[in-house]
């Protein structure tokens, strides 16, 4: 099985976020004299400057990738990996997939076999962050879908499909 599914990154929601940091900044610096005053001008300046660096990471981690249509979620015969959060898993390790709802989003929840596994491949921040996962969602990994295009339904039924293949192509060359 030489198949490998790739999807891309989502425009519209791109340029949505893309729109909102700009009104957002832009109605900030337009009210800075009026809603904080001069004397809270170094309290700004620090909000000003997590916005932008907020702001940075955003056009460079998901505008670019989206605008020149780079892949966000990569299926392929060993493994899943989720290029937006740089977090992979073998599908050895993968016993189901769920579509989950967190907050006004949905995310595609990877039950794993061996959780312990995928979290020992991360730094400190990944660690915590899907330790917080699996706290909420009973597993570390989870795919936003916000971040991908095409149809939420769909994407989860391509995903299952997939998986599906890969198992019974698995048990297949297990029983030979």
């Amino acid at each position: 099985m030489n198949d490998v599914i790739q999807l891309k990154y989502n425009k519209a929601y791109a340029y949505f976020i893309l729109l909102l940091f700009l009104i957002f900044f832009f109605t900030d610096q337009a009210s800075d004299y009026y809603w904080l005053g001069s004397h809270n001008k170094n309290i700004n300046n620090i909000f000003e400057m997590v916005l932008l660096i907020i702001f940075i990471y955003f056009i460079v981690k998901i505008f670019i990738p989206a605008i020149k249509g780079q892949t966000a979620l990569e299926l392929n015969k060993d493994e899943i990996v989720d290029l937006v959060k740089n977090a992979k898993t073998s599908w050895n390790n993968v016993y189901s997939i769920r579509l989950i709802n967190y907050g006004r989003f949905k995310g595609i929840a990877i039950d794993l076999i061996d959780s312990e596994e995928f979290l020992r491949k991360k730094n400190y921040w990944q660690k915590f962050r899907g330790s917080l996962r699996n706290y909420f969602y009973d597993t570390p990994m989870v795919i936003s879908l916000e971040y991908l295009a095409g149809d939420n339904e769909g994407i989860l039924q391509t995903i299952q499909e997939y998986m599906d293949k890969v198992k019974s192509k698995t048990s297949d060359q297990n029983l030979r």
